[in-house]
């Protein structure tokens, strides 16, 4: 499957700044930052310090994906391993969306099909070091717990190596202090899948129903059928501390896809785009909503200014 190509924009080597703090790396970058070629044949390394209110975290156990390769003329190919998913990282624009491609690409590590790049434990500084790498894009997940209270958390987060110095130098050798959040995951008695489609004037290219695997633990649990008959709806119940994933199987080519959970329910969202601009009616009356609006307006304009011109005649 030709792989497909992801130009490098400011955002895809922002990411680096949503999820972690740097040390050394400006916040916003684009390519007019960089003030060098990038040499892409150079190892790399990322050292991550795990730390929250001075306190340093022994033992985490943290691994890295390569989700993306980077060329001389700065475009980025989505790796072996992840060329065939349909997630798109190319017309990224913010860094919530961002939060939406690390949950989706998430969502396929962890049902074991993947093949980590490297797995290291942090010291007894809350490091971890990451050597001789390859320039690209790196998921990096902590995968265990060990801390005695089970609250604080380390979420999964994408991050671009190498990346760009306040003088428009390309950093190599990259250190990140990752952000503290939740327990990253919460037990729920119950899940749901859903489907949702972003496809507005092109809804004659959804296929009738969608295949939908769901993992326990990083095992092939169940597959599931979605369909207007259901809803595009599935629940399950469950009584013990499972780690649950899903996955969308059989997606059609001319589709995206975005997974995320929120609450014990997994919200599995594909989008297409129009190629063409659409003409003539589209049935879309946000338009004319706008249009009626600014209509309205303008009559409570001329309505305020004709009563102001009365007054001063009166």
């Amino acid at each position: 499957m030709k792989k497909r190509i992801i130009r490098i924009a400011a955002l895809v080597i922002a990411v680096i700044t949503f999820a972690v703090s740097t040390v050394g790396l400006v916040s916003a970058i684009s390519t007019a930052d960089a003030k060098e070629p990038i040499d892409t044949s150079r190892s790399c390394s990322l050292t991550l310090t795990y730390s929250y209110n001075e306190t340093y975290y022994e033992g985490l156990e943290i691994e890295i994906y390569r989700i993306a390769e980077v060329t001389e003329d700065l475009q980025y190919s989505l790796t072996d391993d992840f060329e065939d998913y349909s997630v798109e990282i190319n017309k990224i624009s913010s860094s919530s969306e961002w939060d939406e491609v690390c949950s989706t690409i998430g969502m396929y590590v962890d049902t074991g099909k993947v093949e980590r790049t490297n797995v290291l434990l942090t010291d007894e500084n809350g490091k971890v070091s990451f050597r001789d790498l390859k320039p690209g894009i790196y998921y990096v997940n902590w995968t265990n717990n060990p801390t005695k209270d089970n609250t604080i958390g380390f979420l999964p987060f994408l991050i671009a190596v190498p990346g760009i110095g306040e003088d428009g130098k390309w950093i190599y050798d990259v250190d990140a202090i990752p952000k503290p959040g939740y327990n990253p995951y919460i037990y729920y008695d119950k899940y749901t899948v859903v489907k949702q489609w972003r496809d507005i004037g092109l809804k004659e290219k959804r296929p009738v129903n969608v295949s939908v695997q769901i993992y326990r633990d990083g095992e092939l649990f169940d597959e599931v059928i979605l369909s207007e008959e259901n809803n595009w709806t599935y629940t399950w119940a469950t009584h013990a501390p499972y780690k649950w994933n899903v996955i969308e199987k059989n997606l059609p080519s001319e589709y995206k896809v975005i997974i995320v959970e929120e609450n014990g329910v997994f919200y599995v969202t594909n989008s297409i785009e129009d190629p063409a601009p659409q003409t003539g009616d589209t049935n879309d009356f946000s338009v004319w909503i706008v249009l009626m609006a600014i209509s309205g307006l303008v009559l409570v304009i001329l309505g305020t200014t004709g009563r102001r011109k009365y007054a001063e005649n009166d």
